[in-house]
C-alpha cells in the first residue's frame, strides 16, 4: 500500500490531470534535461522530425519508425537538447514503449560524458521506488550510450510554474511528501541527488504521482569533490545549498535543501535568492538571508502561507546543513506534524463559524467561508472546499501519522507526541553511555583493492544486545529522532583520521535492530578523491552529538584503473604475433574451430541439451618491445619485469545481448594434454590443433591456472565491435605472466548458463578487433 502523504490525506485527485494533458511535455530551455518524455497525444508543440535518421541507428526494418537501436524500435523524437535526444521506442523483446535518452555524437565521444551517463545509470538503477523514474536498460549502440527508461505521461512541475499556476498549502506538501520518500529511498542507498528542482520532478497524469528525474549528477556517499574539483560547481544556481555553492562535501540534507527552494517557489513563484548572474548567485547563496514568505509579494499581493509550513520551509534553507532536518524521514514526520496543524486550525475556523451562527439562530449560508484562523497560499483550492472536508481529512492525516510513529511495543500513538518543525525538542537527550547494547559486529567485507573512481563498498552488521526494556535503545529513547549514527572516517599511516567521502548513517528507533537481531548496512563512497595508497577506514558508531559508542576497522588500497583509465605506457601484442593463435573446442565435437572470425565460449542446459564450449587465446610476449635497460638479460629475467597488464577483447556479432561472466584461466607451461600437446605448441588446425577431448579442459579446469573473473554488459549488443571494448585485469594474470616462458595461453570459459553465446573477435575477423595482451614494464 503507497504510504505517500496525498493517499493517506484524501488530497484531491482531480486537479492536475487536466492541466498537464494540455501543456507540452517536453522542455528544453536551458539545455538538455535527461527525462522521459509523455507520448505524443499528450503534446501541443511536437520537436520537428529530423530531416534523415542520425547515424547512430541502424535502417528501419518496418513503416512507421525511424530506424533500430539493438532491440528497440525507434518511432520519434520526444525532445531534443545540449546533451542527446529522447526518442519514443518499442522494446521488440518484451514489447513495451520505453524513453530512450541519446547521447549525441560531440558528447559520445568525451569519456567525462560517457561516464555521467552511466554514473546516472548506476544511481538510478539502484533506487526502486515508486515517486524514482524506471531505468530498464543501459548500453552502448555503435558506440553511442543509451538509457532505456519508463514512458511517462504528464510534464515537469517546472511546465506548470512557468505557467502561473499557484499551490495551495496543501498541494505544497502533498508533493512535497512525494519527493522525500522518493529521496528516502534514495539516501538509503548512499545516494544523493544533487539537482533537486521543478525540472526534476514529474507529475504523472492522471495519477498525479511525483517522479523524481535525472540523477545524472547523483552520487554514491558524499564523495563529489573528485566530480567537483577544477574550480566547478555542480548542480542548478537557483537550487544549489550552500555546502554545493562552496564545493564541500554534501550529504542528504543538501537535497532537503533543494527540496525547500522547490516549496518556497511553489508558494511564492519564486526561487528565494535569485540573481542575473552565476558568481552574485553563488555570492548570494553563501552570503544573504532569503525574505520569508511572509515578505514576499506575488502579483502584487502579500504571499499567504500558513505559519507552521513557512517555518518548515525556512528551515530546510538554514545556510548550515545541521540547522535542516537530519534526514528526508525526520522531514516528512514533520511535515505530517504541519499538515495537521494547518487542518486543525481549519477545524477550528469552521467550529468556531458554526458556532457564531448558531447563536444567531441561522445557519450557515451556501458559499459562505468559515473565519479560519491560518493563513492560506493564494491561488488553488478555494477555502470553502477544504472547510467543508476538514474533519475528514483531519481524520486521515491522524490515521497516518499514527502509521509512521508506531512500533512493536504499542498499538496506539498520541498526537500530542508529534512534534511540529517549530516545537521544541522535548525528548531526552540521547547518551552514548545508554548505547552500549549496540555494538558493530561480525566480519567486515570489503575488496582490498579498489581501482581510483570506483565504488567502496563495505558491509556491517549492527546488533542489538539488550537484555531488558530499559537497556533498549529503541524503548529507552522511543521519542528521539535519532538514536544512533554511524560516521565513516579514513586514516593513512602516521596521519590523523578525517572523515570518508560518505555521510552518517543515522538510525531512528524503528530503524534499529530488535533485541538478539543483527542488521546488515552497507556503506559506499567513490574514491575519486583519494591517493592511491593504503587506508584504513574506521567505522565509528555514535550517539547524535558525536560521542563514541563502538567502532570497527578494515583496510583497503586505492590502485589506479585500468579498467577504464588510459593505458598509458602500454605495448600491445596481438594473437596475430608471432606464436600467437586463437580457438575455441566444444564439448561433443572432433571439429577444429580454428580460422573462425570469433572464438566462442558458452554454456547451455536448455532443451536437455547441455552444451560447452571454451576459447583458447595465445600471446607470444617475445614479440613485444623489451623494456630500456634490458640489454642481454634473459627472457625470464625481462619478463619478471612485467609491471602491470591487461587482456584486451572485441565483442563479436551474435553474442549476448546482455549480462554475462567468463572465468580466465592461464594454461601452465608444464601441462599437456593427454596427446602430448603443451601450451607453447597447440595449433589452430591440423595436426597438433585442440577439440575437446583432446584440451587440457576434457576433465574440467582444476589443472588450470585461475586468474579471475571477466564481468559484462552487451546489453543491446553496445559492445560489438568495439576495439579492446572489454578489459580483463587481475594481479593473478600479472603474476601468470611473469612466471611464464614468454608464450602463454588463456582459456575463457563461461560462468553460469545463457541461452545465447559470448563470442569474441578472432585474428581472423580483422587486426584491430584482434584479442590482446597489453603489458606495461615496471621503471627502472
Amino acid at each position: 500500500m503507497c504510504q505517500c502523504l496525498p493517499c493517506r490525506v484524501g488530497f484531491c485527485r482531480t486537479s492536475w490531470a487536466g492541466r498537464l494533458a494540455s501543456r507540452s511535455t517536453a522542455s528544453t530551455t536551458g539545455g538538455m534535461h535527461w527525462f522521459p518524455i509523455a507520448t505524443r497525444h499528450l503534446m501541443t508543440d511536437s520537436p520537428p522530425a529530423p530531416d534523415s535518421p542520425p547515424e547512430f541507428l541502424d535502417p528501419p526494418e518496418a513503416a512507421g519508425e525511424l530506424g533500430r537501436l539493438g532491440p528497440y524500435r525507434v518511432i520519434e523524437l520526444l525532445g531534443q537538447g545540449g546533451m542527446g535526444h529522447v526518442y519514443r521506442a518499442q522494446d521488440t523483446r518484451l514489447q513495451r514503449t520505453v524513453a530512450l535518452k541519446v547521447m549525441n555524437e560531440r558528447f559520445a565521444k568525451s569519456p567525462n560524458s560517457r561516464k555521467r551517463i552511466v554514473e546516472e545509470a548506476r544511481s538510478m538503477a539502484a533506487v526502486h521506488h515508486d515517486n524514482v523514474a524506471t531505468l530498464f536498460e543501459v548500453g552502448q549502440r555503435n558506440g553511442t550510450p543509451f538509457l532505456a527508461m519508463e514512458l511517462l505521461q504528464g510534464g515537469t512541475l517546472e511546465q506548470l510554474l512557468q505557467s502561473g499556476r499557484q499551490f495551495s498549502s496543501e498541494e505544497v506538501i502533498a508533493i512535497a511528501d512525494q519527493v522525500a520518500l522518493g529521496l528516502e529511498a534514495a539516501h538509503d542507498r548512499g545516494i544523493i541527488h544533487r539537482d533537486i528542482k521543478p525540472a526534476n520532478l514529474w507529475i504523472q497524469s492522471p495519477s498525479e504521482r511525483v517522479k523524481i528525474l535525472d540523477f545524472g549528477l547523483a552520487v554514491a556517499g558524499s564523495a563529489v569533490q573528485g566530480l567537483a574539483r577544477g574550480d566547478s560547481v555542480v548542480g542548478t544556481p537557483g537550487y544549489l545549498s550552500p555546502e554545493q555553492a562552496r564545493n564541500e562535501t554534501v550529504d542528504e540534507r543538501t537535497d532537503l535543501y533543494s527540496l525547500g527552494v522547490v516549496m518556497y517557489e511553489m508558494c511564492a513563484g519564486k526561487v528565494p535568492l535569485l540573481a542575473s548572474n552565476t558568481p552574485t548567485q553563488l555570492v548570494n547563496i553563501l552570503c544573504r538571508e532569503p525574505l520569508t514568505l511572509s515578505q514576499r509579494k506575488q502579483n502584487g499581493e502579500s504571499v499567504e502561507v500558513p505559519e507552521p509550513l513557512e517555518r518548515l520551509i525556512m528551515r530546510l534553507l538554514s545556510k548550515e546543513p545541521g540547522q535542516r532536518y537530519e534526514t528526508a524521514g525526520h522531514f516528512r514526520k514533520a511535515l505530517l506534524a504541519v499538515s495537521e496543524q494547518i487542518q486543525q486550525s481549519k477545524q477550528a475556523g469552521l467550529a468556531i463559524d458554526i458556532d457564531a451562527n448558531s447563536s444567531n439562530g441561522s445557519s450557515v449560508p451556501a458559499g459562505a467561508e468559515p473565519a479560519a484562523t491560518t493563513k492560506t497560499t493564494s491561488g488553488g483550492t478555494g477555502k470553502a472546499f477544504f472547510a467543508a472536508v476538514g474533519l475528514a481529512v483531519a481524520a486521515l492525516i491522524a490515521g497516518g501519522v499514527w502509521w509512521m510513529l508506531r512500533d512493536g511495543t504499542s498499538k496506539s500513538t498520541s498526537m500530542e507526541s508529534v512534534k511540529s518543525a517549530s516545537t521544541p525538542d522535548t525528548s531526552p537527550a540521547v547518551l552514548a553511555a545508554e548505547l552500549g547494547a549496540l555494538q558493530l559486529t561480525g566480519k567486515v567485507i570489503a575488496d582490498p583493492e579498489i581501482p581510483v573512481g570506483e565504488m567502496a563498498r563495505f558491509r556491517l552488521q549492527l546488533t542489538n544486545q539488550a537484555d531488558s526494556r530499559e537497556s533498549d535503545p529503541r524503548i529507552r529513547y522511543s521519542q528521539a529522532g535519532q538514536v544512533a549514527r554511524i560516521t565513516t572516517y579514513l586514516q593513512q599511516e602516521g596521519q590523523l583520521k578525517r572523515k570518508a567521502p560518505a555521510f552518517p548513517r543515522s538510525f531512528s528507533p524503528r530503524q534499529l535492530p530488535g533485541p538478539g537481531e543483527t542488521q546488515s548496512i552497507e556503506i559506499q563512497f567513490l574514491t575519486n578523491n583519494l591517493a592511491q595508497e593504503r587506508f584504513d577506514v574506521i567505522f565509528e558508531l555514535q550517539s547524535p552529538a558525536g560521542a563514541h559508542v563502538d567502532s570497527l576497522t578494515s583496510q583497503f588500497e586505492v590502485t589506479e584503473n585500468l579498467q577504464t583509465g588510459d593505458l598509458l605506457g602500454f605495448e600491445t601484442i596481438r594473437t596475430r604475433a608471432g606464436k600467437g593463435a586463437d580457438t575455441y573446442v566444444r564439448e561433443g565435437s572432433k571439429e577444429d574451430f580454428g580460422k573462425q572470425p570469433a572464438v566462442m565460449a558458452h554454456r547451455d542446459g536448455a532443451n536437455d541439451q547441455n552444451v560447452l564450449a571454451i576459447a583458447f587465446l595465445r600471446f607470444d610476449l617475445t614479440q613485444l618491445p623489451p623494456p630500456s635497460g634490458a640489454g642481454a638479460d634473459s627472457a625470464s629475467a625481462v619478463l619478471k619485469r612485467i609491471d602491470r597488464s591487461a587482456l584486451l577483447l572485441s565483442m563479436a556479432p551474435n553474442s549476448h545481448p546482455g549480462v554475462g561472466r567468463i572465468l580466465v584461466h592461464g594454461w601452465p607451461s608444464d601441462l599437456t594434454t593427454p596427446g602430448g600437446i603443451g601450451s607453447l605448441d597447440w595449433s589452430e588446425t591440423g595436426e597438433a590443433s585442440l577439440t575437446f577431448e583432446t584440451s587440457p579442459v576434457a576433465n574440467g579446469v582444476g589443472d588450470l591456472v585461475p586468474l579471475g573473473e571477466l564481468k559484462f554488459d552487451n546489453s543491446g549488443e553496445g559492445l560489438k565491435d568495439q576495439p579492446d571494448g572489454l578489459r580483463f585485469v587481475s594481479r593473478a594474470l600479472d603474476d601468470f605472466l611473469r612466471s611464464s616462458p614468454g608464450v602463454v595461453t588463456l582459456v575463457l570459459s563461461q560462468e553460469g548458463w545463457l541461452g545465447d553465446p559470448t563470442r569474441f573477435n578472432s585474428r581472423d575477423r580483422s587486426p584491430e578487433l584482434a584479442p590482446g595482451l597489453a603489458v606495461r614494464w615496471k621503471t627502472d
